[in-house]
């Protein structure tokens, strides 16, 4: 008897014992290919602007003021960090020209691109405001310029901006816009050059008047332009840019903003976009989604980034990720419940943070996660071995107990980090950061970045299971006696409607014909008072 009680208690020892170490190897293996890294530079302003993996390295490039001279010169830096996020080196162009560069007292006017050539080499361009050309650098992998190229904007135009960098099959190809002075228009162009940064041709893109992203589909041999503002266009091209296709969606009609895509076949484009709500009096907001276009870009489906519409639309970058899938990463509006730190006479305030979601080229979501970093201008991110990478200029971050509640409120106190005001992060592909806080579950943590989560609002009702397959049960549990429960999808019609007598223990929803994506439930009771839950299809 005394045996069995010891081998007992062996047993669950040594399971205990077990658990723990594998708890801690788990941890470590996850978190090697998982970081976040906060950086702060003394004397010195810029912002992060675009990434790339060069070999085993990250490169950050951006613009930057030197303070320290009278007037202020601006510039672009390049910065280089390992694979765990250690800063390695960081270099300003200053090869005797940079004293002309301008001076943008509003922000970056200039952003540089940037692509990696192979493991060894990266190109950088962005433009030159005194001497109106569009520059591109070669620079190797330990920061040394090799080759500078410099691109003459029309004589009648202001300097091109550079809007996209890509390195397709041997070739450098740049899409920029242009300003006509006389005209009062923007004229888009595409640059196509050597990996030795020699010139081939630069052509007028044919309806496009300010280029948002471009994508070369290997499938049908096309190119496709996308623009922003006003009425939103998508062209398609043959490989010397002569148009084969155009289509328009007028932003006051369609309620779509069109911005970064992605070709998946050959007649399927990822696009994303904002939708719009509101009119010019009370204002704009904008909703964040992923959506997939047929060739005549009607939508096939569309999911939600998650948050609440905003007054700014934020870019959301779609990048294919090494296993089939895609990774749609940018900004997204959020409520922070607790903010006395920084405005004590506010109960709340919007601020925006940041949505990863991992998804199917049919649009079924792997994972999303929210992260409580405050990203201000531009998000650049790369994709590595089924994970992602994505530095930002960010200062303020949400604290505490954290937790996530279905409308994008968050429960935490918002601080700034002093002095600290970029970062990179990479998310495995499990959407982990650090092997512990892996978005598998609603959670409340103590912790810089949280799981997303969906669940009833104050468990007065459940939505199970979340996500779903196209079919969900919701228990009102004691949110309701008679009521009107409702499922609104994330343009905010009406998918689903259904009257409670008010003992229902379970109500099960068929939605298998409705797109993946986000949906929200509202249960509204007869005094007045209303319910609310979100699901994921």
């Amino acid at each position: 008897m005394i045996k069995r009680v010891a081998n007992s208690i062996f047993i669950i020892v040594m399971k205990q014992f077990l658990l723990f170490w594998f708890c801690i190897i788990y941890s470590i293996l996850s978190g090697q290919n998982s970081i976040i890294k906060f950086y702060k530079f003394n004397n010195i302003i810029f912002h992060f602007h675009d990434v790339a993996i060069v070999g085993d390295s990250y490169i950050v490039t951006g613009v930057g003021w030197d303070t320290l001279i009278t007037p202020e010169r601006q510039t672009f830096f390049n910065a280089k960090m390992d694979e765990s996020g250690n800063l390695l080196d960081f270099s300003y162009y200053d090869d005797g020209d940079s004293s002309e560069y301008g001076i943008s007292t509003s922000g970056p006017a200039y952003i540089p691109c940037i692509i990696a050539m192979n493991d060894t080499a990266f190109i950088v361009t962005y433009s030159n405001f005194s001497k109106r050309v569009l520059e591109l650098f070669l620079y190797n992998k330990e920061l040394y310029l090799q080759k500078k190229c410099y691109i003459q904007n029309e004589p009648k135009n202001m300097n091109v901006f550079p809007k996209q960098l890509k390195y397709l099959n041997g070739s450098i190809y740049l899409a920029g816009t242009e300003y006509d002075f006389n005209k009062k228009i923007y004229e888009s162009y595409l640059f196509k050059l050597t990996s030795s940064l020699d010139i081939v041709w630069k052509k007028r893109i044919p309806n496009i008047e300010k280029v948002r992203s471009f994508e070369y589909n290997v499938l049908s041999n096309e190119f496709i332009f996308s623009q922003y503002e006003g009425q939103d266009r998508i062209v398609v091209t043959d490989p010397m840019l002569i148009q084969k296709k155009e289509i328009e969606k007028d932003v006051s009609i369609e309620k779509v903003i069109f911005h970064n895509l992605k070709s998946i076949e050959k007649d399927q484009v990822l696009l994303s976009n904002s939708d719009v709500f509101g009119n010019d009096i009370i204002g704009y907001k904008f909703s964040k989604n992923i959506s997939c276009f047929n060739k005549d870009f009607d939508r096939i489906w569309t999911f939600n980034m998650g948050g609440i519409p905003d007054q700014r639309s934020a870019v959301t970058t779609i990048i294919p990720s090494s296993d089939d899938a895609y990774f749609a990463y940018g900004q997204i509006g959020a409520r922070v419940a607790d903010i006395r730190d920084l405005y004590p006479s506010s109960d709340s305030v919007d601020i925006r943070i940041l949505s990863t979601v991992k998804f199917r080229e049919d649009g079924k979501i792997l994972w999303q996660r929210f992260d409580t970093l405050e990203a201000h201008y531009y998000i650049a991110s790369e994709a590595f071995s089924g994970g992602i990478s994505a530095c930002a200029d960010g200062g303020a971050v949400v604290t505490g107990d954290v937790r996530w509640f279905d409308t994008i409120r968050v429960d935490g106190v918002l601080k700034i980090k002093p002095g600290y005001k970029h970062f990179l992060m990479k998310i495995d592909s499990n959407g982990c950061v650090d092997g512990l806080h892996c978005n598998v579950e609603p959670k409340v943590e103590t912790v810089l970045s949280v799981q997303p989560s969906f669940p009833s609002d104050a468990g007065k009702m459940t939505v199970y299971p979340n996500p779903s397959t196209a079919i969900v049960t919701v228990d009102p549990g004691m949110a309701v006696t008679k009521g009107i429960l409702t499922v609104y999808n994330v343009l905010g019609e009406v998918v689903a409607i259904r009257s409670l007598t008010g003992d229902e223990k379970g109500v099960q929803l068929d939605l298998s014909g409705q797109p993946s994506g986000q949906y929200y439930i509202t249960i509204r009771r007869e005094d007045g008072k209303m319910a609310k839950a979100s699901f994921i299809i």
